[in-house]
């Protein structure tokens, strides 16, 4: 019959137990997978000697230990090999079912084959049962551990968020800018030309006619650039006629003349959260511009879509191009001129999606980016396809 213990202990005296209830305030939560008793006792003893306030369970088989995982445990104290399960199957239900939770060998016998598998499967520590005078000292390291990566983990989540505030008000400098360029410096372009367009009935001429035409020549290809560079900063169709609609615009105007394309958009919802509209436009964007100052490619497919669930953006760009050495382009990154795949990385990164690159010289460039959608889109407004 399945049995668990459930114990509590404090320091001896009175004394508070250090390092691991500075770290915690209050009780280290403990769970021991162990089929003896009497190594219990001892166990305990042990911890109760040195001090370590803790409440601890004992469990003794596969099911006992999966169900104890219904609660939070701050260590997992496993003996190396006990007859229905052993430290390793601990570690694989572990890394299922509570994949932060560190686990403690302790063993009776030092196999160090055995000790040295379990530590490669994501064992932290271990301990001689006969010479449990190293716990508490270990339970303490583990207990700090935990509070440094907890504390690192913060201060990441804190960081992505600034960045992707960083990126929002870029993305909102470049949208003004965008609108100033198009509606001041546009308009006054255009001003101008209609301008010079009425001056051309008092050219008599032809060195006049020339200069009209040079300048008028000039004038339109100033109008151009304003045009390209403003939609450039941020595409106006994005907010208007959504991402599929864009992407089409801008992979039709920048191969116009070659390569020739396909672009496939299926199984997503009408709109997205506008970060993921510009961030995977930019993606497009940046690829497209490698391609064409790269690749020398002849057919380049984008594909965007809803992922196996439904519930990502799955983008893939592929390329017949030249390609490159990509399992190093992160460590070059930074010093060449490939510096904008790593920007777009750290795009996909925020957004907490996954972003690779395969390719190799003369077999073409890969680039895929997946990145989870919002559970606050309209999924019921889905494209076909999905």
């Amino acid at each position: 019959m399945h049995m668990a213990t459930l114990a509590t202990g404090t320091a001896a005296g009175g004394a508070p137990g250090g390092a691991a209830e500075a770290c915690l305030d209050r009780p280290l939560r403990l769970l021991l997978l162990d089929d003896s008793h009497f190594d219990t006792v001892l166990l305990e003893d042990r911890l109760q000697r040195d001090g370590l306030c803790y409440a601890l369970r004992r469990v003794w088989d596969e099911p006992g230990f999966r169900r104890a995982l219904a609660d939070p445990w701050d260590v997992v104290l496993s003996d190396l090999d006990l007859h229905q399960i052993d430290a390793r199957a601990a570690l694989a239900i572990l890394a299922q079912v509570a994949p932060d939770t560190p686990l403690i060998i302790l063993t009776a016998n030092a196999d160090e084959h055995a000790l040295r598998a379990a530590l490669a499967a994501g064992a932290v520590d271990y301990i001689l049962k006969s010479r449990l005078g190293r716990l508490t000292q270990a339970l303490r390291l583990v207990v700090e551990r935990a509070g440094l990566i907890c504390r690192l983990e913060r201060k990441r989540v804190v960081m992505a968020r600034l960045s992707l505030d960083l990126v929002n008000a870029q993305e909102a400098e470049r949208r003004s800018l965008a609108r100033e360029l198009h509606d001041e410096l546009g308009q006054r372009l255009t001003a101008l030309n209609l301008l010079l367009h009425r001056a051309l009935p008092w050219l008599g001429d032809e060195e006049g006619l020339a200069l009209w035409r040079t300048a008028e020549h000039e004038m339109t290809q100033l109008v151009g650039m304003v045009r390209d560079l403003s939609t450039s900063l941020r595409p106006p169709g994005l907010d208007l006629f959504g991402l599929e609609a864009t992407l089409r615009q801008l992979l039709a105007h920048r191969f116009e003349d070659g390569p020739t394309w396909v672009f496939e958009y299926a199984g997503l919802p009408l709109r997205l959260a506008p970060v993921v509209e510009i961030s995977v436009y930019r993606i497009v964007q940046e690829s497209v511009t490698n391609i064409m100052r790269h690749a020398h490619a002849r057919h380049v497919v984008v594909e965007i879509n809803g992922g196996a669930q439904g519930d990502e953006l799955e983008l893939i760009v592929r390329d017949d191009g030249v390609g490159f050495d990509a399992p190093h382009w992160r460590e070059h990154a930074a010093s060449s001129r490939r510096v904008g795949l790593a920007g777009m990385a750290e795009r996909v990164q925020l957004l907490g999606g996954t972003f690779d690159i395969h390719s190799s010289p003369g077999r073409g460039t890969r680039v895929t980016a997946v990145i989870p959608l919002q559970p606050e889109e309209p999924h019921h407004e889905r494209r076909p396809g999905g």
